[in-house]
C-alpha cells in the first residue's frame, strides 16, 4: 500500500511539473539546471558582492561630491542614483535566486544533492525520482534576469548623461546628445530583454529552431543599437575633450576603453546559453553580469568623479585643488607618476626618487 501511494505521489508530481513546461521554456537558462552546493553558493555570493560594491560606491560619491565645482556635481548625483538603483536590483536578484531553488538530496546521484527549480519538467533532469515525498518545502518561484534589464533602463541613460555633465555640455547640445544616448540605450536594452525570453531554444534536448531564431534576431538588433551608442558617445563626448586639462583627458581615455570593454562583456554574458547551456555557464554568466555592473557603474563613476575633480582644480576651485594636491602637481614638485617611474630602479637611472605630496 505504501509503495502504491509513493508511486501515485510521483505521478502527481510529474503531472504538476508538466503544467509548468511552457512557462519554463520562456524562462532564463538558469532555471533548467541542477547546481552543486558550491555552484549555488558562488552565485549567491557574487550577487552579494555586487550589492556591497554599490553601497560602497554610494558612500564614495557622497563623500567626494563637495570636492568638485557645483557645475560638475551632476555627475556624482547621477552616480549616486545609479548606485541606489543597482543595489536594489542586485538585492532583488539575490532574493530571486535563493527563493527559486530547493536543495534535493540525491538529485545528482547517490549521496549527491543539488539545488533545482521544482517547476522544471521531469524529463529535463529526472526530477520526479529525486523529489522527496514531503514537497511542502519546494519552491515554485522562478529565477529571472529580467530584473537586470529593468535596472539598466534607469542606469544606462544616466551613465551616458554623466559623460555630458563632466565635459561641461549644456543647452541644446546637451539635450540633443542626451536624446540620442537615451534612444540608443533603451533600444539596446529592450532588444536584449526580448531575446532572453527565447533562451530555452538552446536547451540540448528541448530547444527548438524557432526560439533560437528569435533569440539571435533580437540579440543582434541589440548589437546594432550598441554600435550606434558607441558612435554617438565617441563623437559627442570623447572627441570633444580638447578643452579639458591634460590630467582629465588622460582619465577620459581610460573611461572610453572601460566603457567599450565592460559593455561588450555584457553582450557575451547575454549569449551564454548559446555556448554553455550548463551550470558552469550559468555561474560564469552571473559573474560576468555582476563584475560588469561593478566596473561599468562603480569604477566608471569613480573615474568620472576624478575627472570632475581635476577640472574643478584646473578652474581654481580650492577644495578640488586641496584634494588632489593640484598646486604641487602643476608646480612640478610632484610629477604625475607611472608605475615605472615609481617602482623603477632610481639609483641605476640616475634620477632622484619622486616625492609624493603630503
Amino acid at each position: 500500500m505504501a509503495r502504491w501511494l509513493r508511486t501515485l505521489s510521483k505521478k502527481i508530481v510529474v503531472s504538476e511539473l508538466h503544467r509548468f513546461k511552457k512557462v519554463i521554456l520562456m524562462s532564463n537558462m538558469e532555471n533548467y539546471l541542477v547546481y552543486t552546493d558550491y555552484q549555488f553558493q558562488l552565485i549567491s555570493h557574487v550577487l552579494v558582492f555586487g550589492l556591497g560594491a554599490m553601497v560602497a560606491g554610494l558612500i564614495y560619491f557622497a563623500y567626494t561630491v563637495s570636492s568638485t565645482k557645483p557645475k560638475y556635481r551632476t555627475t556624482s548625483y547621477l552616480g549616486s542614483v545609479v548606485m541606489v538603483s543597482a543595489a536594489l536590483i542586485l538585492w532583488t536578484q539575490y532574493e530571486s535566486w535563493t527563493n527559486a531553488f530547493t536543495y534535493v538530496p540525491n538529485v545528482l546521484g547517490e549521496g549527491q544533492g543539488g539545488y533545482v527549480n521544482a517547476n522544471m519538467e521531469d524529463g529535463i533532469i529526472g526530477l520526479a525520482g529525486a523529489i522527496p515525498e514531503d514537497q511542502s518545502n519546494l519552491s515554485r518561484a522562478t529565477f529571472s534576469n529580467g530584473f537586470r534589464y529593468m535596472n539598466w533602463t534607469i542606469d544606462v541613460p544616466m551613465l551616458q548623461v554623466q559623460l555630458l555633465a563632466v565635459i561641461g555640455v549644456a543647452g541644446v547640445t546637451f539635450f540633443r546628445s542626451a536624446a540620442k544616448f537615451v534612444v540608443g540605450g533603451l533600444a539596446m536594452i529592450y532588444f536584449s530583454y526580448t531575446a532572453q525570453f527565447f533562451e530555452g531554444g538552446f536547451h540540448p534536448t528541448l530547444g527548438d529552431p524557432s526560439s533560437r531564431f528569435y533569440f539571435w534576431t533580437f540579440y543582434l538588433l541589440g548589437w546594432v543599437a550598441f554600435a550606434y551608442i558607441l558612435y554617438s558617445v565617441k563623437k559627442d563626448v570623447f572627441d570633444r575633450t580638447d578643452h579639458m586639462h591634460a590630467r582629465a583627458r588622460n582619465v577620459m581615455r581610460g573611461i572610453w576603453w572601460l566603457f567599450v570593454g565592460s559593455w561588450t562583456a555584457y553582450g557575451i554574458a547575454i549569449a551564454m546559453p548559446a555556448f554553455a547551456f550548463n551550470a558552469g555557464g550559468a555561474v560564469s554568466r552571473q559573474f560576468i553580469f555582476t563584475f560588469c555592473d561593478v566596473v561599468s557603474k562603480v569604477i566608471y563613476g569613480a573615474m568620472l568623479a576624478r575627472v570632475a575633480t581635476f577640472q574643478s582644480a584646473a578652474e581654481g576651485f580650492q577644495p578640488a585643488m586641496d584634494e588632489c594636491s593640484w598646486e604641487a602637481v602643476t608646480r612640478g614638485d610632484v610629477p604625475d607618476l607611472t608605475p615605472d617611474d615609481f617602482y623603477g630602479d632610481q639609483e641605476s637611472s640616475g634620477r632622484p626618487a619622486p616625492v609624493l605630496a603630503k
